[in-house]
């Protein structure tokens, strides 16, 4: 992989990160009540702020809702990925991933992501 590639794909990661960032709700009591009353994220928005939510609770809190978050996009997903959304749902899946504890599989869903 070329050096420009990499930069490249860095500063993809560094904004996505970014955007992630300023979605955070303030409030973790906030985001616990409203996690408890929200049916499942439907679409790949409310399954990223879902996760954003769980970010801010403990565990087991955190775990179940990031758990929910990743059931929620693989129900997405099994009609198949629009070519326009396959980098971002890769993504998400790897933030899930991470916020799973499972590195190795967001590793491959974030390099997966900057295939696309």
């Amino acid at each position: 992989m070329s050096s420009y590639s990499n930069n490249r794909l860095t500063s993809f990661i560094a904004l996505c990160a970014i955007v992630v960032l300023l979605t955070f709700p303030i409030g973790a009591e906030e985001t616990k009540e409203e996690a408890k009353k929200a049916p499942g994220p439907g679409t790949l928005a409310e399954i990223g702020q879902a996760l954003d939510q769980a970010r801010l609770l403990m565990d087991p809190d955190r775990r179940s809702i990031a758990e929910s978050a990743a059931i929620s996009l693989k129900a997405l997903l099994e009609p198949g990925i629009p070519k326009e959304k396959r980098c971002a749902v890769h993504f998400l899946s790897g933030e899930i991933h991470f916020t799973l504890g499972d590195y190795g599989k967001a590793a491959e869903d974030f390099k997966n992501a900057g295939k696309h």
